[in-house]
């Protein structure tokens, strides 16, 4: 099946169907490498930015809410931030807060790094996330190791131990979906297995991921393992390697189309 087009208004009908993505701020006390807020070229998206307004977040979740009473199809929204990490917005409990009152079906995937927040704060943010919907809210936490040196090689400014702390709190005290993201690189792959114990000690998930991010001095090795670039670091050189990731990609993807080529939106086949 070749697909040759957009249909935006068949666009935002499915989007009500299978959830989005919000940015909500423009903050972020990181400095991973390959973020886009590292690029000199996207520094304007920084500056063009801000906190999400109030009515704006309303408008976000009653599009959202629209799913479960046009399909009756639970819907979710996932805070990911592009050039922001959503726990740095000014008024986070209070959007958890329109959420549980006026929205009290919609659950939320929260992607974060989790550092910087002092316990107080995770406290009344995981009391809130836990008067959601029954279906539980799901918080990821992006930890590159299992020590605060190893994860600061990519995640610059985080903390290990604090975030470490918080996801065991999450878990224990509150009962939530608590997820541990690991990006494998060359220089953490030996914590890999140790990263995996020390989730499921705490009966919290867990989910690996080899990198595609480039940018800055990051380049992924390609499938040959022939193109190497280096983050210095410390004085030593540290590399990341990708699997035959576009290969498995455009395969699932031709499944997918294969398999609903009479419902499938036309849209444009792009590389991946």
């Amino acid at each position: 099946m070749h697909l040759s087009h957009i249909d935006y208004d068949d666009y935002v009908q499915a989007k009500k169907k299978v959830g989005f993505n919000i940015d909500t701020n423009h903050r972020c006390r990181l400095q991973c490498p390959a973020c886009q807020r590292q690029k000199p070229s996207l520094k304007w998206k920084i500056k063009a930015s801000q906190d999400m307004p109030i009515n704006d977040w309303r408008k976000l979740l009653k599009f959202a809410n629209s799913s479960i009473e046009k399909w009756n199809h639970f819907n979710f929204a996932k805070m990911c931030g592009q050039i922001s990490d959503p726990i740095y917005h000014p008024n986070f409990h209070e959007l958890m807060q329109i959420r549980n009152e006026e929205f009290p079906l919609i659950c939320m995937e929260i992607n974060t790094n989790g550092s910087g927040k002092k316990m107080e704060w995770w406290e009344k943010s995981f009391e809130l996330s836990a008067q959601g919907p029954v279906e539980k809210d799901k918080w990821i936490f992006a930890l590159d190791g299992t020590d605060n040196y190893t994860n600061n090689i990519y995640r610059v400014n985080s903390n290990f131990d604090e975030v470490y702390e918080v996801l065991k709190k999450g878990k224990q005290e509150y009962d939530l979906q608590i997820w541990w993201f690991f990006l494998i690189f060359e220089h953490n792959v030996h914590q890999l297995e140790t990263a995996r114990k020390m989730a499921k000690d705490l009966k919290i998930g867990f989910r690996e991921e080899y990198t595609t991010r480039t940018g800055g001095d990051i380049i992924v090795v390609d499938k040959e393992g022939i193109i190497f670039n280096d983050i210095t670091d410390r004085g030593k050189q540290y590399y990341m390697r990708q699997p035959d990731w576009k290969e498995q990609k455009i395969k699932k993807y031709e499944e997918f189309l294969n398999k609903n080529a009479n419902n499938c939106l036309q849209t444009t086949k792009t590389s991946v």
